[in-house]
């Protein structure tokens, strides 16, 4: 029984731990992709 109580235990653990990383990278993903258009935009507007 000890092995099926620990596995229910650890598995909601390990469920926010990707969902906490899935959000993490959508948020930086965004934030990079705002980095990367002003970039572009500074660059344009130099040519």
């Amino acid at each position: 029984m000890w092995p099926y109580i620990v596995s229910i235990n650890i598995l909601p653990i390990i469920f926010h731990l990707v969902v906490l990383v899935i959000g993490v990278l959508v948020i930086g993903g965004k934030k990079t992709l705002l980095r990367i258009k002003s970039i572009f935009a500074k660059n344009r507007r130099a040519k």
